[in-house]
C-alpha cells in the first residue's frame, strides 16, 4: 500500500492513522462514489474491494495489480493536491512578509495557478490524508528558500499553520484577504 501520509511516530501509530482515514472515508460514503466525481475516493473504495477478493478473480483480473494501480493513482492524486497547497500557501506568505518588488512581482497569478491546480485535484474526501501543520512546514520552507536566494533576511512566519484546509479550496479565495490577515497575525500587539 502506498503512503498517503507523512509518517509521525512509529510504523504502528501509521497504519492506525491510515486504517483510521480509510474507515472515516468508507463511513462518509454512501455506497460507491463516482470515478468522475470523485476519483481519489473512488479509487481507495474499489482497491478495497479488490483487497477483499484477495487476488482472485473469475474474469482473470490482476486484482493485486489493479489494487496496487489504484493506490498508486490515489496517491498521486494526493500528492498533487499538497504540493498545490504548499505552492499557494507559500505564495500568500511571501507577499505577507516582504514588498521585494522581485519576490512579489506576478504574485497573483502564481498564486491563482496554484489554486487552480488544487481545485483541480482536490475533492473532501481527501481532507483525512492533508496534514496542513506538515504542510505549512514545507511552504514556511519555500519562503525561506526565495528569501535566501534574494539575499533578504529571514521572515519570521508563525509557528501554527494559519489557514484551514476550507479556505484555501474555496472556489472564490480572497487572496488579499488571506495575505491581510497573515502581516495582521506577525505585527506586534498594541
Amino acid at each position: 500500500m502506498p503512503d498517503l501520509g507523512p509518517r509521525l511516530g512509529s510504523p504502528a501509530a501509521h497504519a492506525r492513522s491510515e486504517a483510521s482515514a480509510r474507515q472515516r472515508l468508507r463511513d462518509s460514503i454512501d455506497g460507491c462514489p463516482d470515478r468522475l466525481t470523485d476519483p481519489f475516493a473512488w479509487a481507495l473504495v474499489q482497491a478495497d474491494a479488490l483487497a477483499e477478493s484477495a487476488g482472485r478473480s473469475a474474469l482473470g483480473i490482476d486484482a493485486i495489480g489493479l489494487r496496487e494501480h489504484l493506490e498508486e493513482a490515489a496517491a498521486d492524486f494526493l500528492s498533487t493536491a499538497r504540493t498545490a497547497l504548499v505552492l499557494l500557501m507559500s505564495q500568500l506568505a511571501t507577499v505577507a512578509r516582504t514588498q521585494d518588488p522581485e519576490l512579489i512581482q506576478g504574485w497573483r497569478s502564481r498564486t491563482a495557478d496554484a489554486h487552480d491546480v488544487l481545485l483541480e485535484i482536490y475533492q473532501p474526501s481527501m481532507s483525512a490524508w492533508i496534514p496542513m501543520a506538515s504542510l505549512w512546514s514545507r511552504a514556511v520552507r519555500h519562503v525561506s528558500a526565495r528569501f535566501a536566494d534574494a539575499r533578504l533576511k529571514q521572515p519570521i512566519l508563525p509557528t501554527d499553520c494559519p489557514f484551514g484546509i476550507e479556505e484555501l479550496v474555496a472556489p472564490r479565495p480572497e487572496f488579499d484577504r488571506l495575505v491581510d490577515r497573515l502581516k495582521a497575525s506577525l505585527e506586534p500587539s498594541a
